[in-house]
């Protein structure tokens, strides 16, 4: 038997998909804490209720409250998501017998001064508190690295779409709606969803028949994006319908000017879409190959993300259903099945190794 708490913040859908996996492995227990949803992702909270054990937040958990639920339940291994929780890191540093404490985080290595700060500070919120991290991908291993986590320590492939809702979204052959761009996530200015619109408008006076830009999401910058001549706004999507939502349009736009990593590229990749991303997202390196499955854009340049845009849009069917291909193979890796596997594998040879000694 596996014990496995998870501390969180704001739980996701492809989060929920893979803690929905790890829950039906045999001679699993599972406890999650999760800050309830917030407006900007109104997520149901219907798809969560298949929990047996949680403790539901607002804002901040109680700390002791926190404590006592997950020292009574006596976790092997303990998920958390960040170090900046003073309330997870109580548990962390009180807990006993101690458990094997992995921080997840998905926070790329930019060099920045904070970060370096970070650095410093990681004697005391992350080395004596964290035995392994878990993460993205190689951006974020780079951050880790400096953290002092070795690389036996490092585990990749924290952040993958609900797979379920995805097979067989874009498909392969000619598809019969108007052509489309589409968009889905926050409206908010890091997102680059002001690019976006512009890169639109400037590609909508290049020639006749443009594509639209189907838009789904919720976030400050609404009212900018609601109206917008050739753009439709759907709102929020709910997991469960993201795969009927990617079926209406031909390629995916990830336009942030800041994405630590971007699951909804993975969405996009894994629906056999063509993606066109800028050089901010995390898991491009990982998921979009310039020119085989879509174009890299210049991060905040209106201009290259334009071009990006016009030359998928130039593309023939067969050039971009081979382009979908693509992203389908690059997409294959990240699913909620191995991310439980990776957990599961992981956790028990470190824990066999503390036993060892």
């Amino acid at each position: 038997m596996m014990r496995i708490a998870v501390l969180w913040t704001r739980l996701s859908g492809y989060l929920n998909a893979c803690l929905r996996e790890l829950a039906t492995r045999p001679d699993v227990e599972l406890l999650v804490a999760h800050e309830t949803a917030g407006d900007d992702a109104p997520f149901h909270d219907s798809q969560f209720s298949w929990m047996a054990t949680r403790i539901e937040y607002v804002g901040r958990p109680d700390r002791d409250a926190l404590f006592t639920r997950t020292r009574s339940f006596a976790p092997d291994v303990l998920l958390v998501s960040g170090w900046n929780s003073r309330e997870f890191r109580y548990v962390l540093r009180h807990l006993r017998p101690r458990p094997l404490r992995i921080l997840c985080m998905d926070n790329q290595w930019r060099g920045t001064w904070k970060q370096g700060l970070g650095v410093i500070a990681s004697l005391w919120y992350v080395r004596r508190l964290y035995d392994a991290a878990f993460l993205p991908g190689e951006r974020q291993a780079c951050f880790a690295r400096r953290l002092g986590f070795a690389d036996d320590r490092i585990w990749q492939g924290l952040l993958c779409p609900d797979t379920a809702p995805l097979a067989g979204a874009a498909g392969t052959t000619p598809s019969s709606h108007p052509r489309a761009f589409g968009y889905v996530g926050r409206l908010s200015a890091e997102k680059g969803i002001r690019d976006l619109l512009k890169a639109h408008e400037i590609y909508r006076r290049s020639g006749a028949d443009p594509w639209e830009l189907r838009v789904a999401g919720a976030g400050p910058l609404e009212s900018e994006v609601d109206g917008h001549e050739g753009v439709i706004l759907s709102g929020f999507v709910q997991p469960a319908d993201i795969g009927a939502w990617l079926r209406t349009i031909d390629c995916l736009v990830v336009p942030s000017r800041f994405e630590p990593w971007g699951v909804a590229l993975s969405e996009g990749a894994a629906a056999g879409l063509p993606i066109v991303a800028t050089s901010a997202c995390g898991s491009v390196p990982h998921l979009v190959h310039d020119f085989a499955n879509g174009r890299v854009a210049r991060t905040g340049d209106v201009g290259s993300l334009t071009e990006c845009m016009m030359y998928v849009a130039g593309l023939s069917d067969d050039e971009r259903s081979a382009m979908g291909r693509v992203s389908r193979g690059l997409a294959s890796p990240y699913t909620p099945a191995r991310w439980t596997d990776t957990v599961l594998a992981r956790s028990a040879r470190l824990l066999a190794e503390r036993v060892a000694q």
